[in-house]
């Protein structure tokens, strides 16, 4: 699927359809979504699938913003628009953003996305985080997928184990052992540690692929660790 399949952009919200019988409002008092819309002046892109035969756009996720778009009088809406073979891990992301899904779900769905050639903020845009996360996500996932044997997973899907449990066990020495609870999952610090590792990992790569010399790299680390020595002493003295 090429990536021009999926892309952001503002549509008119008369070119929009609603599947009859398919949405329902959870909210019990609409009128303050649509007046808080109104105030903050911000709108979450809809979701909606583009149905050529038509010339319309479908609605996936966003019927209450929707409808409060139109008693607001808006005439366009930022929608994400999504082909036919991407809706169903959209409805799982949107699913998991609203507790119905677990941990699992949301990873997998990400990395099917992001595969299937959806822009890394787009998807970020759907879960409602930052991009810098949804990497963290994705890195996670790619562990995790590397390391477990199909009877892992459906033990992580029966169980509905929490997004957070999975993210810290794909940075455990022991991955499996600690997705079964047997090892202590990594901890949020432990996981930053480790991230700066692999930023000061790449940029050696890419110091070295410059043609930097080795050995003046490696003079460069000691003089930031006598640096750091230093200020270390004279903050303490």
């Amino acid at each position: 699927m090429a990536t021009g399949d999926i892309q952001i952009k503002n549509i008119p919200i008369s070119s929009i359809i609603v599947p009859e019988g398919r949405f329902t409002s959870f909210y019990t008092n609409l009128s303050w979504l649509c007046r808080n819309m109104k105030i903050s002046n911000f709108i979450l892109p809809l979701i909606v699938r583009y149905d050529k035969l038509r010339n319309r756009y479908i609605l996936i996720d966003g019927y209450n913003r929707l409808q409060c778009l139109k008693a607001n009088g808006a005439e366009s809406v930022p929608a994400i628009i999504v082909s036919a073979d991407n809706v169903e891990y959209v409805n799982l992301l949107i699913n998991y953003i609203r507790g119905k899904r677990c941990g699992w779900d949301l990873l997998n769905s990400i990395n099917q996305l992001l595969n299937d050639g959806m822009d890394i903020r787009h998807v970020a845009s759907i879960v409602n985080r930052s991009n810098e996360t949804v990497r963290i996500y994705i890195n996670a996932f790619r562990k995790l997928l590397g390391v477990l044997t199909e009877s892992d997973i459906q033990y992580i899907r029966q169980n509905c184990l929490p997004l957070r449990k999975l993210v810290q066990c794909s940075n455990a020495d022991n991955i499996v052992e600690c997705i079964y609870g047997k090892t202590k999952a990594v901890s949020r610090s432990d996981i930053e540690f480790n991230k700066a590792l692999e930023e000061v990992k790449d940029h050696l790569e890419y110091a070295i692929r410059k043609g930097v010399p080795v050995e003046y790299i490696i003079n460069k680390i000691y003089e930031a660790i006598d640096q750091y020595e230093k200020e270390k002493e004279s903050k303490g003295g």
